[in-house]
């Protein structure tokens, strides 16, 4: 089956299950019998999954339609092509952030450059940035006393201004120098009307979630998403917006629909709306041909957020983009769903509050049970995950996604609330984006994901508090989503204590020849970062240098020349050549502006896609919870406990019990703990099967030597010590222990079996990466999987391996608790009763009979024969399950007769 087939299968099957589910939600399970407050939240949740899924059905209708709406780029003569105006708004930026900005501009191809005018417009009227604009040759704009915001300052611009087409850049977007080559022809020869192109929105430098979390190697800029996925897959319903800057304007449209508008606080937005309802084509490339500077603090990140999210509304209610009708109907969704978005922050903090209220507060927020969500919810959820994965490429998956609202949903949800009811936000607000401290912690903002991770935690330890076996299998949904939001909240805590920046300016990855004269010759390298005050580069062969030393460097690359001044820090060995790192100055003016275009006129280094491959060392963490977490309870639970013999648990001294009796009970602990008929050990004799196999299969045929031989080895030692420690809580512990053979030996054995599965296949990637390690462009080894799906495989493996494993564990501790506490009316409990602990008295030669005459068929002759032999300390008991008038006559043959049934237990006393 082909790709797209696939899409259109999994797209069908989402709406069609999720619809189902849906009208379940709505109609058949909201708590109508419960108090106000309960039903309202349960609404509030119902109408929180209802809004998610219809902006699910949004964007597979959009991704639907795309194909057949892609607008043709015209081969244009290069006569025809018009004057430009670009506008580079400026309010408050400084001198340095505008002279890279202006300097990328004068580069600009075009096929007569004297039809680019270039105009810096500041509407702070500073005499610093019109001196700027005269010394690199462009105009100046200045608008004094301006009310209208950026708004005002471009309308100020179109009415000193003349050319048919407008190039808008924010202050610290750096073009290409393809740029105006790339969209002016968009507007040349078409048959559509075209107002707008707009061009995704880039950065060179980290994002506070990349930087803060220490994933920029991993994950791409947050705002990719929206910019190279979402805006352009809304080209299919001529809904794509216009973002403020990297943009070309047609001054036709702008007029035609009266300029930048006023009245809103993203007068980007609205503009793009106002060109769409004039029946003009507003269109989103995908091809990066600017890039910028993220927010670098999160308060400066939350106030744009807040703008956005205010201005986002402002204009859809501005230009009532839901009901007109001058937008088609895919319009009209598509900025309902943009008003839409903007509420799934007040969405996310539903979902995450929804299962707290459930399980500490015992809030019914729906009328359901666990097979019903298993029919009616499972099959929406996963086919909604795999639907999410065809609708964008690698730039963003479910999980990140909501890791990102989870992180700003706090300070999202009162904005847009206010915003929606009226309370508007007329103040205009330049984005920070100057580094202005090395640190970006916020303890403050820590405050609401601190408080929710608390809540989190205390409803997961009172719901699961006593449950095992199937009640906690019953749990296990909300139990998921408690876990599930709580790992997304440690996210958030993480992204808001920040991390320390120790560089000022942004090191960028780039291949350039270098040229370096130092002791009186040339040696020629290449180079590995670049910066505006530094450089990297690589040489063949060794140059001894004394720090602080001066030499001369020139970078000549993608027709720019450089000549620095170099002051040498360091050198290492690597690998392949002389790693050396050195701070540079710009020998004259034009070195400087060229060699501010080698550091920017590039494709820069930053991920675009995630990195499939990023999880392994938290699949490793993980995977040694079980391990981690059963070793401390064990410690802790029977830390100083008098035991059986009045012995100390780890400090056991040999004393004058019989070696027969140990022997008796150690015979039983083997034979069931080792039985062939026992599926835990048939599954783990086949685990060592596979990895013995997987070891000799590598080491023969293709030559290498895995450790997961070592491993094996490690894993069966440590699952012999631990069954060895059960065998000694039966031989040693005290008579409420004793239950730990009802609470169920084989869910013991398989935890640590499954456990030992984790392991195994925990190394088992580890020595697959390194099999099957390739080299890329000769940036050392990377190790990988065949593809990343089957790495993902694996993980998903590992991962539910590990919560099995974990969920067996906790089922034992809970199982435990739950014995202990009904030890008197448990088997045990009952025999200790009516016989007493005979361990202590010599071997008992009398012969016992026991009737079990348990009716509701709870007891097996099994576990009565083994209790009773474990309490009488007597080689000779026999066992039956019926007690009538055919064995009635058996119990004078002995000397003690038992029974755990009272009206027997009379008969007993009378006979004694």
């Amino acid at each position: 089956m082909s790709l797209e087939k696939k899409r259109i299968l999994c797209f069908a099957l989402t709406f069609c299950f999720s619809s189902i589910y849906l009208i379940w939600r709505i109609f058949f399970t909201l708590p109508w019998k419960t108090t106000p407050l309960q039903l309202f939240f349960g609404i509030l949740l119902v109408i929180a999954e209802a809004v998610t899924t219809l902006g699910v059905f949004e964007l597979m209708a959009s991704k639907m339609r795309f194909k057949g709406r892609q607008l043709e780029f015209p081969d244009v003569p290069r006569e025809q092509f018009p004057d430009v105006d670009i506008f580079i708004a400026t309010h408050n930026e400084s001198e340095k952030l505008l002279y890279t900005t202006i300097n990328a501009c004068t580069y600009l191809t075009y096929p007569d450059k004297s039809k680019v005018h270039i105009y810096v417009c500041d509407d702070g009227n500073r005499q610093e940035i019109a001196d700027l604009a005269e010394k690199l040759g462009v105009g100046y704009l200045g608008l004094a006393d301006n009310v209208h915001a950026k708004a005002g300052n471009y309308n100020h611009a179109l009415s000193k201004t003349s050319s048919p087409l407008i190039a808008t850049f924010d202050a610290d977007m750096i073009p290409r120098k393809e740029f105006l080559m790339e969209t002016v022809p968009y507007f040349l020869q078409n048959k559509e009307k075209v107002g707008l192109i707009q061009t995704p929105q880039s950065f060179y430098n980290q994002d506070l979630f990349q930087f803060n979390l220490y994933s920029e190697r991993d994950i791409p800029n947050e705002q990719d998403f929206f910019s190279r996925e979402i805006n352009i897959l809304r080209n299919s319903s001529n809904s794509a917006a216009y973002t403020g800057s990297n943009t070309v304007i047609s001054r036709k449209a702008l007029e035609e629909i009266g300029g930048f508008p006023y009245g809103t606080i993203t007068e980007d937005f609205e503009t793009s709306i106002r060109l769409q309802k004039a029946g003009y084509i507003t269109y989103a490339t995908s091809k990066v041909l600017a890039s910028g500077l993220s927010t670098t603090t999160v308060k400066s990140m939350i106030r744009q957020r807040i703008r956005w999210a205010r201005g986002v509304i402002q204009s859809i209610r501005n230009t009532n983009a839901v009901f007109t009708r001058k937008l088609s109907l895919a319009g009209n969704l598509s900025y309902l769903n943009a008003y839409f978005y903007w509420w799934s922050f007040f969405n996310r903090m539903i979902f995450i509050l929804a299962p707290i209220l459930f399980a500490l507060f015992d809030f019914q927020l729906a009328r359901c049970g666990f097979w019903e969500l298993m029919i009616f919810w499972l099959p929406s959820h996963l086919c909604s995950s795999m639907s999410m994965r065809y609708l964008s490429t690698n730039i963003r998956n479910m999980r990140w996604s909501q890791i990102i609202d989870t992180i700003l949903a706090p300070y999202l949800i009162f904005p847009v609330l206010l915003e929606s009811i009226g309370i508007q936000q007329k103040t205009f607000k330049v984005t920070e984006k100057r580094k202005t401290s090395n640190k970006t912690t916020s303890f403050w903002y820590i405050l609401p994901h601190g408080a929710l991770i608390v809540l989190s935690i205390a409803a997961i330890i009172r719901y699961v508090k006593g449950k095992y076996g199937m009640a906690l299998l019953f749990s296990s949904v909300i139990l998921f989503w408690l876990l599930y939001n709580l790992i997304a909240l440690t996210y958030a805590v993480f992204f808001m204590l920040g991390r320390d920046s120790k560089r000022k300016f942004e090191r960028i990855m780039a291949k350039e020849n270098v040229k370096i004269y130092v002791h009186g010759n040339w040696q020629e390298g290449e180079t590995f970062d670049v910066s505006e005050n530094g450089i990297a580069f690589l040489l063949d062969k060794y140059i001894p240098m004394e720090k602080g030393e001066e030499f001369l460097i020139v970078v000549q690359g993608n027709d720019y020349h450089a000549d620095l001044k170099a002051e040498f820090v360091y050198v290492k060995q690597t690998p392949e050549a002389f790693y050396y790192a050195a701070t540079v100055t710009p020998k004259e003016e034009t070195s400087f502006q060229n060699w501010m275009q080698i550091i920017h006129d590039r494709e820069h280094s930053l991920p675009k896609e995630m990195d499939p491959w990023m999880t392994v060392c938290m699949t490793v963490c993980l995977s040694l919870i079980p391990y981690v977490v059963w070793n401390l309870y064990v410690r802790c639970r029977f830390s100083g406990i008098e035991q059986k013999f009045q012995l100390a648990f780890g400090k056991q001294e040999s004393l004058a019990v019989s070696k027969e009796q140990y022997g008796q009970i150690t015979e039983e602990f083997v034979k069931a703990a080792f039985s062939t008929s026992n599926r835990v050990i048939l599954a783990f004799f086949l685990c060592n099967i596979a990895a013995v196999l997987a070891v000799l299969f590598v080491r023969i045929f293709l030559k290498k030597q895995w450790e997961l031989g070592r491993v094996l080895v490690v894993v069966d030692l440590m699952a012999i010590l631990y069954h060895i420690g059960i065998l000694g809580l039966y031989l040693f512990s005290m008579p409420e222990e004793e239950a730990v053979r009802l609470a169920g030996f084989d869910r013991y054995a398989c935890s640590i079996m499954v456990l030992a599965a984790g392991l195994l296949f925990m190394q088992a990637t580890i020595d697959m990466e390194h099999s099957f390690a390739v080299r890329i462009e000769g940036n050392g080894t990377y190790r990988a999987f065949s593809s990343p799906a089957a790495k993902l495989r694996y993980q998903y493996m590992v991962l539910a391996t590990m919560m099995i494993g974990v969920n067996f564990l906790y089922s034992e501790i809970n199982g435990l608790l739950y014995i202990q506490s009904n030890y008197s009316q448990s088997l045990a409990g009952r025999m200790e009763t009516l016989a007493g602990d005979r361990w202590q008295e010599e071997e008992d030669q009398r012969k016992y009979f026991v009737a079990a005459s348990d009716r509701e068929g709870q007891v097996s002759n099994g576990e009565v024969y083994y209790v009773s032999r474990y309490f009488l300390n007597a080689p000779n008991v026999e066992v039956t399950e019926r007690l009538d008038a055919g064995n009635m006559d058996e119990k004078k043959k002995n000397t003690m007769f038992l029974s755990f049934w009272m009206k027997v237990r009379y008969i007993l006393e009378q006979l004694m």
